[in-house]
């Protein structure tokens, strides 16, 4: 649709060589309003692409009048299909904007290109001018945003484990962990313990990003005499940049039955002095250091016999 101002109409018409200021001419709907003078469309009017619009044009001097009708034609304006906030490539290649699909249009960018498309490498305000074969145009602002990647929260310990990938921005994304499904969410759950690679995949046609983690927990449960007989915690094995585990084990009164790190084979159940102890829930605080960074957990277990 578009606005027409009827009113600008009056003084472009000449009728017989006289004056447009000596006839009066109406606007309508319908033929019925037309001849009744009746419904008069007012200016700023809204018309469609293809409306019939009537019209009535009388004498100022004798009131004698005539009607007739005309069709609307409303040429279309270029599209831009550029979101407003477009996210720059994570992987630090240039990001593509296309303006939109048309094999016709003309383009005007503020970077001085007359290109269908450009590519962008730095954040900021933009705009492109698009026109059509009708001569109609568009302008579009829109803010360039850079995305950052945060790093990948793991909530070690936690049970189930959960992991969350972390990027500022509007970007649009997906995330894959290891050989997975790839997910529109950035959350993570029951996470084995471990190392992990997580691949992020730009939907704006950027290149994949990539990058590793670990996952630390530790067994709810063990048995000296089952299929479990050492409690330690799980993952640290081979874990990049892993310099030292500290662990101290309680029982119920807060008296400490173990110590273990990195090197130990785990806890057998026995207190310092070898003395077995009995089945039961026993608590432990863990400090695991990795890349100087430390990790510390507390939590509980059960010793089964």
């Amino acid at each position: 649709s578009a606005v027409f101002d009827f009113s600008n109409l009056q003084d472009s018409v000449i009728l017989n060589g006289a004056n447009a200021s000596d006839y009066t001419i109406t606007y309508h709907n319908s033929q019925s309003d037309a001849s009744d003078g009746t419904g008069i469309v007012g200016s700023d009017y809204r018309a469609f692409d293809g409306e019939q619009i009537w019209f009535r044009i009388e004498n100022n001097q004798t009131s004698c009048w005539s009607a007739g009708s005309f069709d609307i034609v409303v040429n279309p304006l270029p599209e831009i299909d550029i979101l407003d906030n477009p996210t720059l490539c994570l992987d630090g290649s240039p990001l593509v904007l296309q303006a939109n699909e048309s094999g016709t249009d003309t383009y005007e960018w503020s970077t001085g290109e007359t290109s269908q498309s450009i590519e962008v490498t730095a954040p900021g305000r933009y705009f492109v001018k698009a026109t059509n074969t009708y001569g109609c145009d568009l302008l579009k602002e829109f803010t360039v945003e850079l995305p950052e990647f945060l790093g990948i929260d793991v909530f070690h310990f936690e049970q189930p484990s959960k992991v969350v990938v972390q990027i500022t921005g509007s970007g649009n994304y997906l995330y894959q962990l290891d050989g997975g499904f790839a997910q529109d969410s950035d959350t993570f759950y029951d996470v084995s313990v471990g190392e992990h690679t997580i691949t992020i995949y730009d939907t704006n046609g950027c290149g994949p990003v990539r990058r590793d983690f670990f996952v630390l927990n530790y067994p709810k449960y063990f048995s000296p005499d089952g299929t479990l007989p050492y409690w330690h915690i799980l993952g640290q094995e081979n874990i990049p940049g892993m310099t030292s585990t500290k662990i101290f084990i309680y029982d119920r009164s807060g008296r400490v039955v173990g110590v273990l790190d990195e090197n130990s084979q785990g806890w057998d159940g026995n207190d310092l002095n070898g003395t077995p102890m009995p089945a039961t829930d026993y608590w432990f605080r863990a400090d695991v250091m990795v890349n100087g960074n430390h990790i510390i957990a507390t939590g509980n277990f059960s010793l089964l016999r």
